[in-house]
């Protein structure tokens, strides 16, 4: 877990983010968003409720693509 914080961290840089959406299989993971939330007080976790969802956006815009 410690890890997924560390690499959030690093990724963010200095942009101001307040919400973290999390996709896939650990969407559906309570203990992970559990402990997400409690590493990370400052954001509103928020879980997808379409465990694909990142694969399905990315399906529509090369669908899109001429």
């Amino acid at each position: 877990m410690l890890l997924q914080v560390q690499k959030i961290n690093l990724v963010m840089n200095d942009v101001e983010i307040h919400t973290i959406y999390v996709d896939g299989g650990f969407a559906s993971n309570t203990v992970f968003i559990d402990m997400l939330e409690l590493m990370m007080p400052d954001f509103t976790i928020i879980p997808s409720e379409m465990p694909l969802g990142t694969s399905l956006g990315a399906a529509m815009i090369l669908s899109n693509k001429k």
